[in-house]
């Protein structure tokens, strides 16, 4: 049965609200909107999860963050999509095949408003009050760096790269961009939405220079 036990640890880590790896829309030019609910960007997508860019389409948590079961509908949805477009299929037939995803994406996402505003993650959770909280964990920059920055000048985490090397890490931005956004907002007085998020630089995820080289055959006629 259930029954309670004390474990002896010295730290307790709670994460306080999901946001989405964008890194590789952004690095595709998809236009993002902000979702003042879950407190990141989203890519705009249309009813079929087509983004701005053709060709382009996004399903699952990148689009809004519904879960992995709300995210596999989505997925059919976007497939759908994609065959009608490449002349598959009739739009008639891609309706009639996403009626059920698109029910069973809705039962999913019910729910979803409710825990947005349930679980907001709080100002304290998001922007460190400490001076000497890391906020970018790859280059070791702290919020009170961040808040320097910012009051030299610095408007934008683009800009914060120069100032601080926030961003230029392995991760691109991935776990510092949305921290180091709302502190510059803050300490300038601007909106998050004034903050542009940072610039990909290729790669968009760190690659070995052996499994680069592995992509391509040797030759073996001594050719190019």
């Amino acid at each position: 049965g259930k029954h309670w036990a004390q474990i002896e640890t010295d730290y307790v880590l709670l994460h306080q609200g999901i946001v989405p790896n964008a890194n590789l829309a952004i690095s595709a030019g998809c236009k993002h909107i902000w979702s003042a609910a879950q407190l990141c960007w989203h890519v705009e997508v249309d009813h079929w999860c087509e983004s701005d860019i053709a060709g382009i389409a996004v399903a699952g948590d990148n689009a809004a963050i519904n879960g992995a079961i709300a995210a596999q509908h989505s997925g059919k949805i976007a497939a759908l999509g994609a065959v009608c477009r490449s002349g598959l299929i009739s739009q008639a037939i891609r309706d009639q095949k996403a009626a059920a995803p698109r029910r069973a994406l809705a039962s999913e996402t019910r729910i979803r408003r409710f825990l947005d505003a349930m679980f907001k993650p709080s100002p304290a959770m998001r922007i460190p009050s400490e001076d000497t909280t890391i906020v970018c964990r790859c280059e070791e920059v702290t919020a009170g760096q961040i808040r320097d920055a910012a009051s030299q000048g610095c408007g934008d985490t683009n800009q914060l790269k120069s100032f601080t090397r926030c961003g230029m890490g392995p991760c691109q931005g991935r776990f510092c961009a949305l921290t180091a956004a709302e502190i510059i907002a803050q300490e300038n007085d601007l909106q998050v939405t004034d903050i542009a998020h940072p610039r990909q630089r290729p790669m968009v995820k760190p690659l070995l220079l052996d499994e680069l080289a592995s992509l391509c055959p040797a030759p073996n006629d001594g050719g190019k």
